[in-house]
C-alpha cells in the first residue's frame, strides 16, 4: 500500500506539525495542562508530554520501543510538572534535529526500514509521527476549544497511517470511501468489498480508539490500538 502523501508533501507536513504543536501548547496555563483529556488517565499535560518526549528521544536517536506502553509511560512521567513553556522549548529543540535529518534524507533512506522495532519504512515512520502529532493536537483542542484544527495534509497522513496499520492487522477487505478523501483499498479491496463511508474525522477517532467503530458498521477490529 502506497502512502497517500508524496515524500515532499509528508516532509512539509511533518515540519508543520512540529511547529503547530509547539504553538498550540506554549500558551497553556498550569490549569489547562492539568485538565483531563479523552485519553484515559491522561491530562492535557500528559498528552503533550508524550508527544514532546517521543520527538525529543527520536531526535536523540533513541528509537527502540517508541510507541510501546513502557516507553510512552516513561515519556509522560519524565515531564510531569513541566510548564507549557518548558514543553514547547523542548519540542522546538527536538525539531531542530529532526528538520536537519529531513534535509539530508535521500530516497534510499526514505524507503529503508525505520528501525527501532517499527514495522515499516522510514517514510512510514515519519507518517506515523505526523499522524500522532495531528491526533494528539486534536486531543488537546477537544478539551480546551482553542480553535486548532488539523490541516488537510495532516488528515490525509492520518488516514494513510490508519489504513496501512489496518491492513497489517488483517482488517478487510474493505474500501475506505470517506468524505473529501481519496478512496483507499484495505486488505485487497476487491470490487465487491464493503465500502466504509462517512466523515473522515469521526472515522479517525474510531480507528484510534477515541470513537465508536459501530458508526461505520465495524467492530473493535477497526481500532488500530485495540
Amino acid at each position: 500500500m502506497d502512502t497517500l502523501l508524496t515524500r515532499e508533501e509528508m516532509t512539509e507536513a511533518f515540519r508543520g506539525v512540529l511547529s503547530r504543536f509547539s504553538n498550540l501548547i506554549r500558551p497553556l496555563t498550569d490549569d489547562q495542562l492539568a485538565t483531563s483529556s479523552r485519553c484515559a488517565g491522561w491530562t492535557i499535560g500528559d498528552v503533550a508530554g508524550h508527544f514532546v518526549g517521543s520527538m525529543a528521544e527520536i531526535a536523540a536517536g533513541e528509537l527502540d520501543g517508541q510507541g510501546t506502553e513502557p516507553v510512552t509511560k516513561r515519556q509522560v512521567e519524565a515531564r510531569k510538572g513541566h510548564t507549557a513553556t518548558q514543553l514547547a522549548d523542548e519540542l522546538d529543540q527536538a525539531a531542530v534535529g529532526l528538520n536537519a535529518l529531513l534535509d539530508v534524507l535521500d530516497d534510499n533512506a526514505w524507503n529503508a526500514p525505520a528501525g527501532g522495532g517499527y514495522d515499516g519504512t522510514l517514510g512510514r515512520g515519519i507518517e506515523a509521527l505526523l499522524a500522532d502529532g495531528a491526533v494528539h493536537a486534536d486531543d488537546i483542542d477537544n478539551e480546551l476549544g482553542l480553535g486548532h484544527h488539523p490541516t488537510p495534509a495532516e488528515v490525509t497522513a492520518a488516514l494513510s497511517h490508519v489504513a496501512y496499520h489496518l491492513e497489517l492487522q488483517g482488517f478487510g477487505p474493505a474500501v475506505l470511501a470517506l468524505e473529501g478523501m481519496p478512496e483507499v483499498a484495505v486488505g485487497g479491496g476487491a470490487a465487491d468489498a464493503p465500502r466504509i463511508s462517512g466523515d473522515v474525522g469521526q472515522f479517525l477517532l474510531a480507528a484510534t480508539g477515541r470513537g465508536n467503530p459501530a458508526e461505520f458498521g465495524a467492530d473493535d477490529t477497526l481500532n488500530i490500538y485495540r
